[in-house]
């Protein structure tokens, strides 16, 4: 019976051990929007809006010591990629411009929040009054180990 306990024991240490190996190993996360949700400037007014995220998807990568965030299929991306910040617990926040991210590898959810146009400067409403989209949004989804 003592050597099934010992056993027992050495496999759990073991898958332990193992398991914290192939977490620190992880050098990327597929991650793949579910929903979207936000305000849309239409007709002089901000409206609610729920957004098309379907076969949206990002990268998050580790590149010389760098967690990097880049949607998938966009060529700017790769010219002006955001980098990201490694915070307690698992969490990550990438930033730019006016788009925020947030990451926790211990869930595997991410979410998006993109500022938009709401609070402007008064040299800005003209971008609004032409129809160029600067949404409001806030988009979630989850990730897995690339």
């Amino acid at each position: 019976m003592r050597i099934l306990v010992n056993r027992a024991i050495c496999i759990f240490f073991c898958c332990f051990l193992f398991s914290e190996f192939a977490i620190a190993d992880v050098n990327g996360y597929l991650c793949v929007s579910e929903k979207a949700t936000g305000f849309s400037y239409r007709n002089h007014e901000w409206v609610p809006t729920s957004f098309n995220v379907k076969d949206t998807k990002y990268v998050l990568t580790a590149n010389d010591g760098k967690w990097l965030w880049k949607k998938m299929g966009e060529p700017d991306q790769e010219k002006y990629p955001q980098f990201c910040t490694e915070k307690n617990n698992g969490y990550m926040e990438c930033e730019f411009m006016y788009r925020n991210v947030s990451f926790n590898n211990q869930t595997l959810r991410f979410q998006i929040y993109t500022e938009g146009t709401y609070v402007i400067h008064n040299e800005f409403k003209k971008v609004l009054e032409n129809g160029i989209n600067n949404d409001l949004s806030l988009e979630i989804g989850t990730c897995t180990n690339l």
